[in-house]
């Protein structure tokens, strides 16, 4: 199977990893989720002390698996702006319409958030600087998926030893599953008072489930993570000045027609090459 299949290149960011590698996500995925609970639940943390936790996560992706890293320097100049530009401003739209009418089969609630208009620029401002804190989350998903496929690996493994690639993917979609779940959970306590409520776990867990099969596609961190950012900026602008998200939706679409054709016109160059090669 060559190295280029997408069924062969996924598994490779999360099942070759060492002891210590894995035992330093175990800890992100355990610190982040009680960090929320407690903070949320039991002791007033301020903010300050969260805002610094998310700066240590964002820190710690450095120490990840190198394929993760922020920019391909091997790569085209064309294929780093399509995953760091192109892309977080063209999915969020996308992912926006896939969670309303994802929420619409499971939700009962127009807005389980109870998410409301900003009255002030410094609300406005304020999310801003939220958004970029929430960009730690995908490091975090990272760990989570990374912790529960090699748990489910060790699981599996001795029964299982014939495909070991079709297992692999098999083991890391539940894990996006699982994953995106417990993201949708713990949201739970910062939209709401108890310990559980369906809607927001639903929504938030479809929002989830896209960004960590981006993830999985892209196997770029930075990718998702400033896709996660782009959508929360696009929410505030909806919840400050609904004229500006209309204007961001448009340069989205804008985007996503750019690409479309680019990618159009990239099969055709590809098939003329091809016909081209086969005279010869």
């Amino acid at each position: 199977m060559e190295n280029n299949n997408l069924m062969t290149r996924i598994p490779s960011i999360f099942f070759k990893s060492s002891k210590l590698f894995f035992y330093l996500n175990a800890a992100v995925f355990i610190l982040l989720p009680l960090f929320t609970i407690v903070r949320n639940r039991f002791i007033e943390i301020p903010i300050l002390y969260y805002n610094i936790f998310a700066l240590l996560i964002y820190c710690f992706v450095f120490i990840q698996n190198r394929e993760l890293l922020p920019l391909d320097k091997s790569s085209k100049m064309s294929s780093n702006i399509k995953y760091y530009i192109v892309f977080p401003m063209a999915a969020p739209f996308l992912i926006a319409i896939f969670i309303k009418y994802f929420s619409k089969l499971f939700s009962t609630g127009e807005n389980p958030q109870n998410l409301t208009q900003y009255t002030t620029f410094e609300k406005f401002a304020a999310s801003l600087f939220s958004a970029l804190i929430a960009g730690a989350e995908e490091i975090w998903r990272y760990s989570t998926i990374l912790v529960i496929s090699m748990l489910l690996h060790k699981l599996v493994c001795k029964i299982i030893n014939k495909n070991k690639i079709i297992y692999q993917n098999i083991i890391l979609a539940i894990a996006l599953l699982i994953s995106s779940l417990i993201f949708g959970w713990l949201h739970t306590f910062s939209y709401s008072e108890g310990w559980f409520d369906f809607d927001i776990t639903i929504l938030l867990s479809g929002f989830g489930f896209c960004l960590g099969l981006i993830l999985l596609l892209t196997r770029r961190i930075w990718c998702v993570v400033i896709t996660h950012i782009m959508f929360d900026v696009s929410t505030s602008f909806t919840l400050y000045r609904p004229n500006l998200a209309l204007a961001w939706n448009l340069i989205a679409l804008l985007i996503i027609g750019f690409a479309i054709l680019n990618f159009s016109v990239n099969i055709t160059h590809d098939k003329m090459r091809k016909h081209k090669d086969a005279d010869q």
